[in-house]
């Protein structure tokens, strides 16, 4: 009974499993993790019609903790070894909540690396490490001296990226995908008031790093035979 159990599932495991050369699409499901620190303390000067008066950007902190994240990725791989891709990483968290809300997101281009192509063998998994980069952009609701109810700011600037992850593959064009991503961004602009247009743009920038596990699914076309 043994024996027909393995050769059931060695018969569902795919002969050829591995990253090869053509486009893909995925998306996936997870958590963003947010440690920072409150912005630095710099000055805004904000016009009220006939008034002018000074905000502060420390109102703000990036350490937002826990966000629930949502990513869709495309991309090709070149020559079986290396993919490169666009990714979205959607995050937030409160949404329905009028005062609670936050979340933002990240858009960026990564390279991939495929180590065990290298041997050009069929593997149910196929481990990669990625780098890259892009821009940020966070919004939420902050208490601000002065007024009763919390105010929307939004922070945003680049960032660099890193991390690894694998490939659990079912059929040679589905496969499941577990990521493990660094983000490191730096917040150079403030938004004080969006409708106003009142930006400021930081000297310094908060000690940030966001950490992401995201799990979903695959699809890879133009597979050649």
């Amino acid at each position: 009974m043994k024996k027909v159990v393995i050769a059931l599932i060695m018969l569902h495991i795919p002969l050829i499993a591995m990253a090869e050369e053509g486009f893909y699409i995925s998306l996936g499901l997870g958590g963003d993790i947010f440690y920072g620190e409150r912005m630095p303390s710099e000055d805004i000067i904000v016009h009220d019609g006939a008034y002018t008066r000074i905000a502060n950007t420390n109102i703000v902190s990036t350490d937002l903790g826990g966000l629930f994240a949502l990513e869709y990725n495309m991309g090709y791989n070149v020559m079986n070894y290396v993919s490169l891709e666009l990714k979205l990483n959607f995050t937030g968290s409160d949404i329905t909540k009028k005062g609670e809300r936050r979340g933002g997101g990240f858009i960026s281009g990564i390279a991939k690396y495929h180590p065990l192509n290298h041997w050009k063998k069929g593997y149910f998994i196929d481990p990669y490490i990625f780098l890259g980069g892009g821009y940020s952009m966070v919004g939420l609701n902050v208490e601000e001296p002065g007024f009763a109810e919390k105010q929307s700011k939004a922070i945003a600037g680049l960032f660099f990226e890193t991390g690894l992850g694998s490939d659990f593959y079912i059929k040679r064009w589905f496969s499941l995908f577990l990521d493990l991503n660094f983000y490191f961004p730096s917040y150079s602009k403030f938004y004080y008031d969006w409708d106003k247009d009142v930006t400021h743009d930081m000297n310094n920038t908060p000690s940030t790093t966001v950490f992401s596990i995201i799990l979903g699914s695959r699809f890879h076309f133009n597979i050649k035979e």
